[in-house]
């Protein structure tokens, strides 16, 4: 059995003495937080994207450690009604594509998002109940008006 953990666990520490602490404790995976509520200190996509010279060195960290990157976390609000918040966490999850895309890695883990709870809404809204029944209605609208329709264009 293989073993990984996300890095964000070892979140105050370079990536470098992160890595060679998951490596210490067995690990096998490494799961990098790369945005959204995640800070980008162990990778910033944006960054690496346009300096090949810190791309091969967070490569090299991760294969000095032996440790396999298994995904991109983007845990982010790109549903947001505030369109400056949700702007933000789509250029994370962007540059996290973009970058999985050069480096060959077919896994991100995401937050699907937090919607308003109607049209015209500002504050992010997630209903965790059917009851009372007019939930269902805005349960309804979310999925159907924001959910689906945003990641059917990503």
């Amino acid at each position: 059995m293989k073993l990984g953990a996300i890095s964000t666990t070892l979140i105050e520490y370079p990536l470098k003495e992160a890595a060679a602490r998951m490596n210490e404790l067995g690990l096998d995976y490494i799961e990098i937080g790369v945005g959204g509520y995640v800070p980008k200190n162990h990778c910033n996509p944006e960054l690496l994207l346009k300096d090949e010279g810190k791309s091969s060195r967070f490569r090299d960290i991760l294969e000095e450690n032996e440790l396999t990157l298994s995904a991109f976390a983007v845990h982010g609000e790109p549903l947001h009604p505030d369109p400056g918040i949700a702007r933000s966490y789509r250029e994370d999850y962007l540059n996290a594509c973009r970058l999985a895309e050069k480096i060959g890695l077919g896994r991100l883990s995401l937050m699907a998002g937090l919607p308003e709870a109607g049209e015209g809404g500002i504050y992010p809204n997630w209903v965790l109940s059917a009851f009372p029944t007019k939930n269902l209605d805005i349960i309804e609208w979310q999925w159907e008006k924001r959910l689906i329709p945003y990641w059917k264009e990503q």
